[in-house]
């Protein structure tokens, strides 16, 4: 009865041709463009899906809803300063906050 061994390199063949496999047969991810028109020079920060299952986005143009298939922006604060805005925020009372 004969015995073979298998070498390091063997193993560092098989790994390297796995990799290569799963790179070749994998798939194009699924992806749709929505918002071109009102966010097409924006620069998005943000995005927060509420538990009322509202999206807010929010832009270096101020912050937006997505509501009918449309975004529209949100009035900002008289006493604001500047129009960017990050880090949207939901808490337990579904209170809103963001970082300007």
């Amino acid at each position: 009865m004969t015995s073979t061994q298998v070498t390091p390199s063997f193993y560092c063949m098989l790994i390297y041709c796995l990799l290569i496999s799963s790179t070749i047969f994998g798939q194009d991810p699924y992806h749709f463009i929505i918002g071109k028109k009102e966010l097409g020079n924006a620069d998005i920060y943000s995005v927060l899906h509420t538990r009322n299952q509202q999206l807010y986005v929010a832009t270096n143009q101020g912050i937006y809803r997505y509501t009918n298939g449309q975004f529209d922006i949100l009035k900002r604060a008289m006493h604001q300063n500047g129009n960017s805005f990050f880090n949207l925020l939901e808490d337990k009372q579904g209170q809103y906050f963001v970082i300007t």
